[in-house]
């Protein structure tokens, strides 16, 4: 486990106790980011740890030693973690020295509770990341793992699937020049900063410490991929359906989130949609399909979070509309379906 036992009075307290720590740790860090809704600092915490099946050990200051048991290999372990909470950004951080591997596991009730998420960047927002992050900092991109995306054009064989790795230190041009040859976008960076070190981040939204500067890698690289992680969240944030009587009157407030695509469904597809939805836990109610080209609407259930939300189809755009008082992170969960499933430049407004 991490040992770093002292109070802690806020979080900049802390990654400065681990910039020290990890002069002398020789294992990963892994960082994990989950958002959540709920509102009140200490009901946030609470759900997490219930919702989660955590154990909490001890507490230091604003920090929080967690555990959990999980099977791995068969085996029942018990996993450390620790937990801070940023009550502005509703953002619990969790680290652990104990495996990524590990993380995947305990992380995995996230997906099926409606108060959280874990963030993640399209591909486009990942790719923007990583030019932003190496235009600002004098680094190298080491390391990376790449998959054919056939929403975007390539010179080679585009109709064929592919996986690549590439280890160099010229990895950020090899990555433009595969993209235009071979359609592929990254998955997984590892980034090398002279004086700051070694870093490996995922588009999924995993984190890895591998050595260096502590205070750098939180400060400049996770909290800057968790900015660009939340613009996309505020989207489905402020998306809202709302019904007040008003002297005796109605009164509707409703605002739905758009989501494009580049190109819209054929009969074909929008079938394979339909069938798509369903292998990923979304169940649709209601649908109407007309036959003046693909014009659908209805409502989908979450079956992961219990959750409705109403869904209209039109060409290329798709409106989204919570329903019964729904969270937003079934929305955020069908847009990242979209992105990985239908669609990787999907953008939503």
């Amino acid at each position: 486990m991490i040992n770093v036992r002292r109070n802690y009075p806020d979080f900049g307290s802390f990654v400065n106790a681990m910039n020290e720590y990890v002069k002398f740790e020789k294992n990963d860090i892994d960082v994990r980011i989950v958002r959540t809704d709920i509102k009140e600092s200490k009901k946030a915490i609470d759900e997490f740890l219930r919702g989660g099946g955590f154990k909490e050990k001890e507490r230091y200051g604003c920090i929080i030693h967690i555990t959990k048991v999980i099977t791995l290999y068969g085996k029942k372990q018990i996993v450390n973690i620790l937990l801070y909470y940023d009550e502005i950004w509703k953002t619990f951080y969790l680290f652990t020295n104990e495996g990524i591997s590990k993380m995947d596991i305990v992380l995995n009730f996230v997906d099926n509770h409606r108060n959280f998420h874990e963030i993640w960047l399209p591909p486009s927002d990942f790719e923007e990341f990583s030019d932003d992050l190496l235009d600002k900092e004098t680094g190298e991109l080491i390391y990376f793992k790449a998959e054919r995306d056939k929403s975007i054009l390539c010179d080679r064989r585009p109709e064929i699937y592919r996986k690549t790795e590439y280890q160099g230190k010229d990895g950020r041009l090899v990555l433009k020049e595969w993209k235009i040859e071979y359609g592929v976008l990254p998955v997984k960076l590892e980034f090398h900063f002279p004086d700051k070190g070694v870093f490996k981040i995922y588009r999924s939204g995993r984190f890895v410490f591998r050595y260096g500067n502590f205070k750098f890698f939180i400060l400049d690289i996770v909290k800057e991929f968790i900015l660009h992680a939340i613009k996309i969240d505020k989207i489905f944030e402020d998306s809202i359906f709302d019904v007040k009587i008003i002297d005796g009157f109605p009164s509707y407030t409703m605002k739905t989130v758009e989501i494009e695509l580049t190109k819209g469904f054929d009969k074909q597809k929008y079938e394979e949609f339909i069938s798509l939805l369903e292998k990923n836990n979304f169940a649709t109610y209601n649908e109407v399909l007309s036959d003046e080209g693909i014009l659908a609407s209805g409502y989908v259930v979450d079956k992961n979070k219990n959750e409705i939300f109403s869904l209209a189809l039109s060409g290329s755009s798709i409106s989204l509309l919570p329903k019964y008082k729904a969270k937003y992170h079934s929305l955020h969960r069908f847009y990242r379906f979209i992105v990985e499933n239908i669609n990787s430049s999907a953008k939503c407004r």
